[in-house]
């Protein structure tokens, strides 16, 4: 899911997400805890975006556990932030 630019807060299109996410992980018996990872966009420092992406991450945990999924069914919870871009950019762009 996305989040506006600088932020670790669901909109109402992030919190829907969620609730579609929640009730498939509900629906399934896996063995595999599920992952949680945040990213952010190459704009701010390495440290800064560090510490977003994980604010994200926690709060895609936080709001899947709101939502019924089992907290043991939560594995790890962590942040690439701008180091592992999801879209590779030559500058820094959002």
């Amino acid at each position: 899911m996305n989040f506006n630019f600088d932020s670790d807060q669901l909109d109402a299109e992030g919190r829907q997400q969620v609730a579609e996410i929640a009730e498939r992980l509900k629906a399934i018996n896996s063995y595999k805890p599920t992952v949680i990872v945040g990213y952010t966009d190459a704009v701010g420092s390495k440290g800064y975006n560090q510490g977003l992406g994980q604010r994200r991450a926690n709060t895609v945990a936080r709001a899947l556990i709101a939502a019924g999924v089992p907290v043991d069914e939560i594995g790890s919870i962590s942040s690439r932030g701008k180091s592992d871009l999801l879209i590779a950019v030559a500058t820094a762009d959002r």
